[in-house]
């Protein structure tokens, strides 16, 4: 369930809330901006509510034109945001347009995120891959999702 709206219309912990008056009491954060206001409030729903966030989207690169953090240019905000969340799963959404161009490109992007994920896991984080159907296709015979795994150990 996509909440992103809501958070923009009545707020992180109101939206949190009624997620939880539903039953609800874990998310992860996605396509949500980490603003200041919005990392206290999802704080306040962890205290208040008992809400667990499970996990936390990042992306190694923030897309020209689109707001967000970053590993590349804001990984001890990142690191900070998720600990104060008590959040330890860190997950890139998706494989960026220009690294599925060729086999190149999709090693590149593991080894890129193997090296973030070195780093974060001297944080006690751990960075997670979320795969979608665009990953079943092939370079040289081998699926993409196989060749980020080969290429990204940690």
């Amino acid at each position: 369930m996509m909440l992103k709206d809501s958070f923009t219309e009545i707020g992180a912990f109101e939206t949190l809330r009624k997620v939880s008056g539903i039953g609800y009491n874990a998310v992860e954060i996605s396509q949500i901006p980490m603003t200041p206001e919005n990392v206290a409030e999802l704080d306040r729903s962890r205290s208040e509510l008992g809400m667990d966030i499970a996990a936390l989207s990042v992306a190694m690169e923030t897309p020209k034109g689109r707001p967000g953090d970053s590993l590349a240019e804001d990984f001890d905000k990142i690191v900070d945001d998720a600990k104060r969340l008590d959040s330890k799963l860190l997950r890139i959404g998706m494989l960026p347009f220009p690294a599925m161009k060729s086999i190149g490109a999709v090693i590149d992007f593991a080894k890129q995120a193997n090296e973030y994920a070195e780093r974060l896991q001297e944080q006690g984080l751990g960075l997670y891959y979320h795969n979608h159907h665009i990953e079943f296709a092939k370079f040289d015979g081998k699926f993409m999702l196989d060749i980020i795994a080969e290429n990204s150990p940690a």
